[in-house]
Parts: structure tokens; C-alpha cells; sequence
């Protein structure tokens, strides 16, 4: 759905604390990162298939950088 180079943004995450939205370290989700808050500007820089869900490894204009699945993020327009 998303291609390298594509700014995005991310979508909240009604249950988590704060609404803060948790990167990953690696692809397949199991290590935590840094966070973000929702509406961030992103940029994509790779994409790997886990199973049947795309992630991607976004980052942003502050320099952190993880992994979101794909039904966080959406098309900055």
C-alpha cells in the first residue's frame, strides 16, 4: 500500500495510554522502541510482509525511527 520515500502520517490509537503510538525495534513487532503521538509525519524507508500485514519502517522528521504496521498509518496528503 505504501512505496519508500512516502510521507505519512499515523493514526491514533484509542487504546493506548495517552494515545501514544509505540514504534518497534524489529519487523516482527517484539521489540519496543520509541514513541510517538498520533498525527506524526512519517517517512517510509523499507517494508517487509509479516504473515498477511505489511509493515514498515517509517521515520520521523525528529529522527526516531521503528516499525508500524500498515493499519496505523495513513497517506499524508
Amino acid at each position: 500500500m505504501f512505496r519508500e520515500g512516502q510521507r505519512v502520517s499515523v493514526r491514533p490509537d484509542l487504546n493506548a495510554p495517552g494515545w501514544a503510538i509505540l514504534l518497534r525495534q524489529d519487523a516482527e513487532g517484539t521489540m519496543p522502541g520509541p514513541t510517538i503521538l498520533p498525527g506524526t509525519v512519517l517517512t517510509i524507508l523499507d517494508g517487509d510482509l509479516q504473515g498477511r500485514t505489511w509493515v514498515y519502517f517509517v521515520r520521523s522528521d525528529i529522527g526516531s525511527e521503528g516499525w508500524l504496521t500498515e493499519g496505523q498509518l495513513r497517506s499524508k496528503r
